[in-house]
C-alpha cells in the first residue's frame, strides 16, 4: 500500500510540473502580431492574445505605444488582457 501511494504521489507530481511548463509566459514577435491583424476599410484592429505586450502590438500597427493605449483606453500600459480588441 505505502508503495502504491508513494507512486501516485510521484505521479500527481510529474503530471503538475507539466501544467506548469504548458503555462510558461512567451512573449509574441512583431511579425507574429502582424499576421493577425485585420485590415478593413484602411483601419487595423487586433484582438489581444495570450503572450502579447503592447509595445509589440504598437510596433506591429505602427503606431506609438502611448497613443495605442490612449485610443484604447488602456490605463496601464503594462497590463492588457487576452480576448481584448485594440484599434
Amino acid at each position: 500500500l505505502l508503495t502504491s501511494t508513494m507512486a501516485a504521489s510521484l505521479l500527481s507530481v510529474a503530471s503538475v510540473q507539466a501544467q506548469e511548463t504548458d503555462t510558461t509566459w512567451t512573449a509574441r514577435t512583431v511579425s507574429e502580431v502582424k499576421a493577425d491583424l485585420v485590415k478593413q476599410d484602411n483601419k487595423s484592429s487586433y484582438t489581444v492574445k495570450y503572450g502579447d505586450t503592447l509595445s509589440v502590438i504598437s510596433e506591429a500597427m505602427s503606431i506609438d505605444m502611448n497613443v495605442l493605449a490612449k485610443i484604447n483606453n488602456i490605463a496601464d500600459i503594462n497590463l492588457i488582457y487576452p480576448e481584448t480588441t485594440l484599434t
